[in-house]
């Protein structure tokens, strides 16, 4: 649990939450109690989804990405193998995206991150990630937290003791969350669980045969009283499989959406989707369940439109409205500063008017998204 901004777990900052699109909030009151900042409790119906993309390198790969998010009408995406360079944390549209970065000292390998709708992506309180297969995003939800792990395991080509080096990681991330968080942990596992003989942590509809990796995702469920939701509802075998062998030549289930047992019940559908295009041998795996929050009850800050005091009458104007102005200067420091902003913004009042916001236009156009 990332108590503070300078919680480390495994050697790694926790960031706290900051929303990048915007300039300073010191005038928009946003600094205030928790209690002021919320209303009532609001309950949405919730899509988590998770997804291998093979890779998100190509200019119009993140778009495509995005476009798809829109289509699903998702509100969380795990992404694993983004093969994104640096770690990052950005706003694109209305999405926010969190990135981890690719492998140690493998670039161009592996790289998670999750995407998030604008109303969560508000609600970000910190993240954490590790290795460039592993990463964290609290989320501030109602009735408690709400924490996001997306996984990308590496496959049956590395040793098993790198396997284990991954789940000690998952297992330390766990480890920092409180009982009664809400956990949903998800990603491309590379391990077949097949069906149900732990319940309740895996289910009676979930496909193939179990391998050793499979055993070893089973231990951490039953660890950690984890349920693997994508193998408790009964659908189609083309509605289970997430990956395909090359060729189509055979497909299997080993991408999974994970949580604990006491908030199964909140998840009310949990399958495989193949219309979702990005060019992807995966799968992506979507769960259907409840989101709750409070509603934020922030004021918009709109900034001034400084250029009209290129006007000479303008900037006369707001000079002599200023110095019109009475200061009552003291010893307290915070005192002779709220004096000093408060002549401020009422001369820029009177003389300045407030900037109007202009959405950012998006790059990609229509005809682009009909090629892609």
């Amino acid at each position: 649990m990332m108590e503070s901004p300078e919680k480390i777990i495994s050697g790694v900052k926790a960031v706290p939450h900051s929303d990048l699109r915007g300039g300073t909030s010191r005038d928009c009151g946003s600094r205030r109690k928790k209690d002021e900042n919320t209303k009532k409790t609001k309950d949405k119906p919730g899509r988590y989804a998770t997804w291998n993309v093979r890779t998100l390198l190509q200019n119009s790969k993140l778009e495509n990405l995005k476009m798809e998010m829109t289509n699903m009408d998702l509100d969380v995406l795990g992404i694993a193998e983004m093969r994104w360079p640096d770690e990052g944390d950005f706003w694109s549209g209305e999405y926010r995206i969190i990135h981890s970065g690719t492998i140690e000292n493998k670039p161009g390998q592996g790289g998670v991150g999750v995407m998030l709708k604008k109303d969560l992506g508000k609600r970000v309180k910190g993240y954490v990630h590790r290795k460039g297969r592993v990463i964290l995003v609290k989320l501030d939800t109602h009735p408690v937290n709400t924490t996001i792990i997306q996984v990308y395991m590496p496959t049956s080509q590395h040793e098993d003791s790198y396997v284990e080096e991954i789940y000690e990681e998952i297992q330390i991330l766990l480890d920092q969350t409180k009982v009664d968080e809400n956990v949903i942990l998800m990603g491309d596992f590379n391990a077949r669980v097949g069906r149900g003989e732990e319940l309740p942590y895996v289910g009676q509809y979930g496909l193939g045969d179990r391998n050793e990796r499979g055993d070893r995702l089973v231990e951490l469920c039953a660890k950690n009283n984890l349920v693997i939701t994508n193998t408790w509802f009964k659908h189609h075998e083309r509605r289970i499989y997430t990956w395909k062998s090359p060729g189509d030549k055979y497909r299997t289930q080993i991408d999974y959406i994970i949580v604990r047992q006491r908030y199964r019940n909140q998840i009310k559908d949990s399958r495989s989707y193949a219309s979702p295009d990005i060019a992807s041998d995966h799968n992506m795996v979507m769960a259907k369940g409840i989101i709750k929050f409070k509603s934020l009850n922030r004021k918009t800050c709109k900034k001034w439109d400084m250029k009209l005091l290129k006007e000479d009458t303008r900037k006369k104007n707001y000079e002599r409205k200023t110095d019109e102005c009475e200061i009552n200067m003291g010893e307290n420091v915070h005192n002779n500063w709220t004096e000093i902003k408060t002549a401020i913004q009422k001369a820029a009042q009177e003389t300045v008017k407030r900037e109007k916001p202009t959405p950012r236009k998006e790059w990609i156009t229509e005809e682009i998204l009909e090629m892609i």
